[in-house]
């Protein structure tokens, strides 16, 4: 149980008056774009470091994530980018269907049917699709659980993907910015993961752009507003430094730890484990977690379920 009764509550306590008031605060609220009140603070010790003079040691045993630290040192691809730990991954698999989407699962007959017009048997199941779009797949589903998903929250996202011409300037990996201005709250350079990517002619910048019901962007000219962004912030010093500009679209990107969320999701996933159904990852268990606790606990998952 938490020591704090609400997301904001443990900002204004753990940081004190001057750092929420000039960064934690705005900050946080550009990025989950609601009130912080109605968001738990149970996640927090994962996610957020301590303020300066608090010691914090982060722990490389016992499989639970810890705030990075100043020092330290993040594991990367040698070569290529992120995705080379998946395609890596992906090669011990065999038997995978991909473009493949499920349009219907009849949990009598345990049947999963896809859009394509198959249709495969399961003994066990196991999804990451959003528990919301999930439940609504199943025949016959109970109008309760899909009451229960439909109080979830989540974060849409706006990415603004950018290549430019030439290596960056700047050994910086990421940006966070409070500021309303600078259209992103997080601008990730990519680029200055691994010396094989710094090495590139060209680079990458990820630009995450909040966006939700309570988020109000007060630009429309969404890729003017990521040029004087990247002006602002020095990323790049003219706009003629830009070969491309992408925006993407992310329906769920976060999903918000509101206050009730692990008590609905318990709900939830008993009544899947009940008909032999498992959920797993950040929107299939509604968990505010990275790809590698997610990984983690597909494999936990997996042995499991090998064992029953």
């Amino acid at each position: 149980k938490s020591d704090f009764d609400n997301f904001e509550d443990f900002i204004l306590k753990r940081f004190g008056k001057g750092i929420s008031e000039h960064f934690m605060l705005p900050y946080n609220k550009k990025l989950w774009g609601r009130d912080l009140k109605r968001m738990a603070a149970d996640w927090t010790s994962s996610r957020v470091a301590a303020p300066e003079g608090i010691k914090e040691k982060f722990d490389l045993t016992g499989g639970k994530r810890k705030p990075l630290q100043s020092d330290t040192s993040v594991a990367y691809p040698a070569k290529g980018g992120f995705g080379e730990i998946y395609k890596a991954i992906g090669k011990k698999l065999d038997n995978v269907k991909f473009n493949s989407s499920v349009k219907k699962i009849n949990i009598k007959s345990k049947t999963v049917f896809t859009e394509d017009g198959n249709s495969y048997k399961y003994e066990n199941l196991i999804s990451s699709i959003s528990i919301i779009d999930f439940l609504k797949m199943i025949d016959g589903v109970p109008e309760k659980m899909i009451d229960l998903s439909n109080q979830l929250d989540y974060l849409s996202m706006i990415l603004g993907l950018v290549v430019v011409n030439h290596p960056i300037d700047t050994e910086i990996q990421r940006f966070y910015s409070a500021d309303k201005r600078i259209v992103s709250h997080k601008t990730a350079m990519n680029h200055n993961s691994s010396d094989y990517l710094r090495k590139l002619p060209h680079h990458g910048i990820m630009m995450e752009i909040s966006t939700g019901p309570e988020k109000i962007l007060h630009r429309n000219d969404m890729n003017q507003w990521i040029i004087d962004s990247l002006l602002a912030l020095k990323a790049i010093k003219t706009k003629s430094e830009i070969d491309q500009i992408h925006i993407h679209n992310v329906k769920y990107s976060y999903p918000v730890p509101t206050k009730g969320r692990n008590e609905i999701m318990q709900k939830i996933k008993n009544y899947l484990q009940e008909n032999d159904i498992y959920t797993v990852g950040r929107f299939g268990e509604w968990a505010y977690i990275n790809s590698d606790k997610a990984i983690f606990r597909g494999l936990e998952l997996g042995k499991y379920i090998a064992s029953i």
